[in-house]
């Protein structure tokens, strides 16, 4: 979600088993610890070209596990229904061709052998970005995963490539979470039988590693603009049956002190949302965070002035270390106490929300790692998070 401030003025098989088995593999999660793993960003930005460099950091960190956050964009019509598939060329939008999507799928490959190579585990999220003239957030665009828009379809141009990519340098024993889609509400309210359709072909697979999957969901509009029917609120209640996780981008507003209670009530707030559109199945499914974090922003790519400012919007970030909003003493320390309430809830989340693992956005004034962009490192959290992940490392 943070690209959405900077741009904008800136979640093994399917469920064949017993009825039980999702509300089981909740209820085994509910009392683990969970960890905190960066995000290895491709293609969101014109510079996040260099996924090998990326995982080689998360490894030099400390890391052993990251998540692979893989963009395509797209241009838009006025309402933000998708037109075009395509690439970015420095700031300018490509359409897609099989010479870019060749080049598009070497990238994924080469990002996902250097994860292999460095032994890492492996997370995966799908992600579209508006480029062009109109420029929308994803929750907002409207598209059919499966429907053809000049030549591809998001399924084949991008969850293909990567299944492909996966299945070409990962080990056939890796369990990997997928999630098919972040923040694109609208499209999986609009569409649920067609995402529960992509799940169905990426199982049917007969090369690849151990698929974990599902879709993530923002922590507000949770359906985007869309106003499901009741068939439609019955198809997304067969398309989290077939899942085998749900996932949150969490960047709820929270109060001072930053408190662990605070991402708890994240995911009770996304749990009350999906009550009221008639979705059921959500709090059988282990969840998963796949984006948080604290930009210190205050809109407009400006810093934010105080701690109550940037906790009201914490999806606001900078993008120039220049205006790096954590060199006061007071900026710092709320970095890092909002850390510490992370880690917090993450080392015994609440038996009713499950959450296994969750992944930091790791970009710019978001990032205390400087995974990709540097300027914005703090150690202490970063050593923090280190120890956090060895103990649940040590738990397994």
């Amino acid at each position: 979600m943070p690209h959405r401030g900077l741009v904008c003025g800136l979640l093994a098989a399917v469920l064949s088993g017993p009825s039980c088995a999702p509300r089981a593999a909740a209820e085994a999660v509910a009392d683990a610890a969970a960890g905190l793993y960066p995000s290895v960003l491709l293609f969101h930005k014109p510079h996040h070209i260099n996924g090998p460099e990326q995982v080689r950091r998360a490894a030099d960190l400390g890391f052993r596990k990251v998540h692979i956050v893989v963009t395509l964009h797209c241009e838009l019509s006025a309402d933000f229904q998708v037109q075009r598939f395509g690439t970015l060329a420095g700031q300018r939008f490509v359409p897609l061709t099989d010479d870019s999507l060749g080049r598009f799928l070497d990238s994924l490959r080469r990002t996902f052998a250097t994860a292999a190579d460095e032994q890492l585990e492996v997370a995966i999220t799908a992600h579209l970005n508006a480029a062009g003239a109109i420029v929308e957030w994803r929750n907002h665009m409207r598209f059919d995963p499966l429907a053809d828009y000049e030549g591809y379809s998001y399924q084949t141009a991008l969850i293909d490539s990567i299944a492909a990519a996966a299945a070409a340098e990962l080990p056939a024993d890796a369990h990997v979470s997928f999630s098919l889609c972040g923040e694109m509400g609208r499209s999986v309210f609009e569409h649920p039988q067609s995402y529960a359709k992509v799940i169905d072909d990426l199982r049917a697979r007969t090369t690849g590693p151990q698929w974990q999957l599902g879709v993530s969901l923002n922590f507000t509009e949770v359906a985007g603009e869309a106003r499901p029917t009741e068939r439609r609120q019955a198809s997304m209640s067969a398309l989290l049956a077939k899942s085998d996780f749900l996932g949150l981008s969490d960047y709820r507003p929270f109060d001072l002190p930053p408190d662990a209670r605070g991402f708890a009530l994240a995911v009770r707030e996304l749990y009350a949302a999906l009550d009221a559109w008639g979705v059921a199945g959500h709090r059988d499914l282990p969840l998963e965070i796949t984006e948080v974090g604290l930009g210190g922003g205050a809109g407009g790519n400006q810093p934010a002035l105080s701690p109550a400012e940037a906790a009201q919007q914490p999806w606001e970030g900078v993008a120039s270390a220049r205006r790096n909003p954590w060199i006061t003493d007071e900026m710092r320390g709320f970095r890092r106490a909002f850390h510490a309430a992370l880690l917090e809830f993450l080392t015994q989340p609440p038996a009713d929300t499950p959450v296994r693992d969750a992944y930091m956005w790791s970009e710019l004034s978001w990032d205390p790692l400087d995974l990709v962009d540097r300027g914005f490192a703090d150690e202490e959290i970063a050593a923090a998070i280190r120890a956090h992940n060895d103990t649940v490392r040590g738990s397994e």
